[in-house]
C-alpha cells in the first residue's frame, strides 16, 4: 500500500501523455490486485486509465472491453517488452537498469 498513490500518480502521467486515439483505448494492466486498485482508487484524481489484471476478482472482470492495443504496465522489464505478441512498445520511465 506504501506508494500506491504516488504509482497512480506516475501511471495517470503517462496515460495524459499519450495521444487521446491510444487513451481512448488505453487499460492499465496491473500484474496483480493491489496494482490494479491503486489504479482504481487513486486514478480518478489523476485521470488516470481504468485498470485490469489477472490476479484475484479483477480475472473474473476480465478485459472490461479493453482489445489490449494499448497497455501501460509498471514493472515491465526490457526482457519482457520484447515479446512478439507485442506490436510495438513504449518505455515511457526507466528508473532502473533491467536486463
Amino acid at each position: 500500500m506504501f506508494g500506491w498513490r504516488e504509482m497512480a500518480e506516475k501511471v495517470s502521467a503517462a496515460f495524459n501523455a499519450l495521444p487521446p486515439q491510444e487513451r481512448a483505448n488505453a487499460v492499465f494492466f496491473g500484474r496483480n490486485y493491489g496494482e490494479a486498485a491503486a489504479i482504481d482508487v487513486y486514478g480518478p484524481a489523476f485521470n488516470g486509465p481504468p485498470a485490469i489484471s489477472g490476479h484475484n476478482n479483477y480475472y473474473l472482470w476480465g478485459p472490461r472491453g479493453f482489445d489490449g492495443s494499448v497497455v501501460l504496465i509498471v514493472g515491465a522489464i526490457r526482457r519482457d517488452m520484447r515479446m512478439p505478441i507485442l506490436a510495438s512498445r513504449r518505455l515511457a520511465r526507466s528508473t532502473t537498469r533491467s536486463p
